[in-house]
Formats: structure tokens, sequence, C-alpha cells
């Protein structure tokens, strides 16, 4: 295998040389990790310019997606549906969002199965992310606060804890 010189970061390989540039011209934020759109209106392009087509036009503010990489101020990302391109960064957001997966997810008044039941989820509701601990994620939706159980959320990893 080759050396390969990037930016003064000595690399093996291709696909480290690679790694090392888009950690280079990335935020230094971790990967992957998850954000939201920040508008109505977002083009997804099948690479990171504005020369790229796009893909997909998503039409949902706060819609969370998972960022796996960084290409100056484009974002490769993954939808809840699996679709995968590139987003300019201006239009995501750092805030926390979740979207609500299945059919039978209960918002709870305290992170415990015995809890009092406050509200109903129904699949594709976008909710606030307050914090997550454990097997719960404190949530909030227009004047309703409650937690609701992680597996019932796109939006979170499976260990984050916040």
């Amino acid at each position: 295998m080759a050396l390969v010189l990037v930016f003064g970061i000595t690399a093996i390989g291709d696909a480290e040389a690679q790694e090392a540039r888009n950690a280079i011209k990335g935020t230094g934020h971790p990967l992957p990790r998850f954000m939201t759109l920040k508008s109505n209106k977002v083009f997804m392009r099948t690479g990171p310019s504005l020369q790229h087509p796009p893909i997909y036009i998503y039409q949902r503010r706060g819609m969370p997606m998972k960022v796996l990489r960084e290409f100056y101020v484009w974002r490769e990302v993954v939808d809840i549906d699996g679709t995968r391109g590139w987003i300019h960064a201006t239009n995501l957001l750092l805030k926390r969002r979740g979207m609500i997966i299945g059919a039978d997810a209960k918002i709870m008044a305290a992170a415990r199965t015995n809890a009092p039941i406050i509200a109903q989820a129904e699949k594709g509701v976008v909710v606030a992310l307050l914090a997550c601990e454990g097997a719960w994620c404190r949530i909030t939706h227009s004047d309703l606060r409650g937690w609701i159980e992680r597996r019932h959320l796109w939006g979170v990893f499976d260990d984050e804890d916040f």
C-alpha cells in the first residue's frame, strides 16, 4: 500500500485518505449524529454541490436526519426510510427532534411502564427531544410534555443519553 499525504496528514490507502479529507473539512462534531431540517423545503442531492441533481425535496420542517459524513458545507444524510443523499448545512439544525415510529407509542407521565398514560402518539409525528436516559426519552409536542420509550422514536441512537 502506498502512503498518501492529504493536507499534512499521512494516511494509508484511499479509504483512509478520504476519511482524513472529510475530517479536515468537517465541523468536528461527532459522526454519525442526528440533526433536523430547518425549513419546509429542503433539497436532497446526489452529491455535495448545487450541480448535483436533487433526488428528493423534503417538505417537513423539523424532520430528523442522520448525518453520516461532512464535506465542506455539505452533509451526507439518511432519512427514516433509508434514502441517502447530500443536504447543504444551512438547511440543517442541531436541535434534536424525533419521529414517532409504530402505532402503539404511549406518552407517559414518568419514565416507567406503570406511569399514567397522558397521550397516544400517532406514527409520523415529530416531537422535540428534551432528554434521553436509558430506555426513555422526555419529549414535548405543542403544550404536551411526557416520556416515551426510546424504541418508539427515530432520531436518537440506542445508546445515546443526553
